[in-house]
């Protein structure tokens, strides 16, 4: 071996470089609350109790009320309701369903079937709601029980949001404006009056209380099921 060669160092096979570019973005990661410290979980796991007592609190007011009148059960359009303590059990094709306002309480909130038409062609949907509502756990179960509800009986996967920003609620703001016609929004406002209407690619539904909007959000599910026009 010469001496050119023995002083000659070996060289370390050159690698191929790869770009590897992101994935792109999903449209629905738009609608997903900010990252938040750590203590925020908390105030989190606070909310979901709140939320689970008041609902057993309504469950067994609605109950009490509703033992002291029929119980046998009530039929409509084919369907048959029956009176629970924890509300109005139905069956629609192999779901059941658990309301809290019968269907012949419900027709006296008027709902266009263009809403309703406008909101099953979706996918999806966000729920936003007023954080000015006096009761907002009665609304919280309005709108977790409208993603299980559209969820288990359309395949609609619903988000949530607020109005507008509220240290409680660690969500995306969406109002109506954001509304478009791959994801509409359901919007819990607050209002002086009971009504259901259409704003674009958006549905209000005005509620001057949580209860209230409770009842608003049965008539909308009812009329998306097919259970009501």
């Amino acid at each position: 071996m010469t001496r050119k060669e023995k002083n000659k160092e070996p060289h370390e096979p050159r690698t191929k470089r790869i770009n590897i570019k992101p994935p792109a973005r999903s449209p629905m990661s738009y609608f997903r609350p900010k990252p938040r410290r750590r203590k925020k979980d908390n105030r989190s796991t606070k909310i979901l109790l709140t939320v689970v007592t008041a609902f057993l609190m309504i469950t067994s007011i609605i109950g009490f009320l509703g033992n002291s009148q029929n119980t046998e059960g009530i039929d409509y359009k084919g369907y048959t309701f029956t009176q629970t303590p924890q509300g109005w059990n139905v069956k629609v094709g192999e779901e059941k369903y658990t309301f809290y306002t019968n269907p012949y309480e419900a027709e006296k909130y008027n709902l266009s079937s263009d809403a309703v038409e406008m909101l099953k062609a979706s996918k999806y949907i966000v729920a936003t709601f007023d954080t000015s509502f006096d009761d907002l756990q009665a609304l919280d179960i309005a709108r977790f029980d409208l993603a299980n509800e559209l969820d288990s009986g359309l395949g609609i996967t619903v988000f949530s949001g607020v109005a507008e920003e509220n240290s409680t609620y660690p969500l995306p703001v969406i109002t109506c404006d954001n509304a478009t016609s791959m994801i509409p929004v359901v919007y819990f406002k607050s209002s002086d009056r009971a009504m259901i209407k259409r704003d674009g690619f958006c549905v209000v539904l005005e509620a001057p209380t949580g209860v209230t909007a409770l009842k608003l959000k049965d008539r909308l599910v009812y009329g998306m099921l097919g259970i009501m026009e």
